[in-house]
């Protein structure tokens, strides 16, 4: 069943009225009635994926859940985690594209903020929003942001094309918080608040 096909028949199990919800409660009766049988602790990981305070789910966090229970799938242990292992079959599965070894590498390591080797659902949420991000600047796929990827990047987030000098100054930044002389997801995300500081580091001028 197609993910597109859950989500209508999700939206079909609240009836006409969009703002209509479910208890959280009944998450596991309505995946149920959608076809999926979902473990405890897949049950667990999908709760805190999709819920928030008030107990209920609307039609967006409905959907939400089907398309993460389409992850589920993956998660060949029924623990509802997704080990390395189970990683680009998850998010090959969820982004509908084929991803080389190195993204799928990459976007685990992004995602695994707990470092224990495994993704829970709203880590591999993260990952998933993070590969967003990182589609329109890593533009050779591999997992990495070299210096000319960075140049493109910066050049559209500033008012004028990035110069040569401000390209060097994140790309050294970049080796030392990681020694790789290549910017990656990790590294990537956890510089973006102190661009601007090192940016002004670098010379305006050639």
């Amino acid at each position: 069943t197609s993910v597109a096909a859950l989500v209508v028949a999700a939206h079909a199990a609240l009836g006409d009225d969009l703002d209509a919800s479910v208890p959280i409660d009944d998450l596991r009766r309505v995946m149920y009635e959608l076809g999926h049988k979902i473990t405890e602790r897949q049950y667990e990981q999908l709760v805190m994926a999709v819920g928030d305070d008030d107990g209920l789910l609307g039609l967006d966090e409905l959907k939400l859940a089907v398309m993460l229970v389409q992850i589920l799938l993956s998660d060949l242990e029924g623990d509802g985690f997704i080990g390395r292992d189970e990683a680009k079959d998850a998010f090959e599965r969820f982004g509908g594209e084929e991803l080389s070894d190195s993204y799928v590498d990459a976007l685990f390591k992004a995602g695994d903020a707990d470092g224990d080797n495994k993704l829970s659902l709203l880590e591999f949420r993260a990952a998933v929003d993070m590969s967003r991000f990182m589609s329109g600047v890593d533009a050779d796929g591999n997992g990495y942001v070299d210096a000319a990827e960075l140049e493109d990047f910066l050049s559209q987030q500033l008012p004028e094309p990035a110069t040569e000098a401000q390209v060097a100054t994140v790309m050294g930044k970049a080796e030392d918080v990681a020694g790789e002389g290549r910017i990656s997801f990790v590294t990537f995300r956890a510089m973006q608040d102190d661009w601007h500081t090192w940016l002004s580091l670098g010379s305006k001028s050639e």
